[in-house]
């Protein structure tokens, strides 16, 4: 955020920030405490209100990510209730001047969370329940 002119004395004058909607972190290595690690921010995206952040952290010197993150951030004024807003057009400008990713780049960026619903045999799903009822005829 210091590098965008969102700074503490930056968000103060501003009555500006940046909220966090969105983060998907994967932790790919472990490494240990103490460790001196470095952390690449670029950007994938943005629109005028919001940021689509790609990080990647590595220990050291070292070449592969121990930890990824993806996370889509919003420009809020914070004046009164907070709500989003326009980036300003220096942060915009800065923002753009990032060093910028594309998606397909972003390895660890775009995936998806869940879990995969087991259904009880006897039970039928929504779905075949509708295909049923579509094909009954009123008595």
């Amino acid at each position: 955020m210091d590098a965008i002119g969102l700074d503490e004395a930056g968000r103060a004058a501003r009555k500006r920030t940046l909220y966090t909607l969105e983060a998907h972190v994967s932790y790919l290595r472990e490494i240990k405490e103490g460790a001196p690690v470095r952390v690449d921010a670029r950007v994938i995206a943005q629109d005028r209100k919001c940021i689509h952040l790609y990080l990647e952290m590595f220990e050291g010197e070292g070449a592969e990510p121990v930890s990824a993150c993806e996370q889509m951030l919003m420009h809020i004024d914070t004046s009164g209730a907070p709500k989003g807003a326009p980036l300003d057009e220096d942060v915009a400008a800065r923002i753009a001047a990032q060093t910028a990713i594309d998606a397909k780049d972003a390895r660890y960026a775009g995936r998806v969370i869940g879990l995969r619903v087991r259904r009880h045999p006897r039970i039928p799903s929504e779905r075949a329940i509708a295909s049923a009822t579509t094909h009954l005829s009123p008595r």
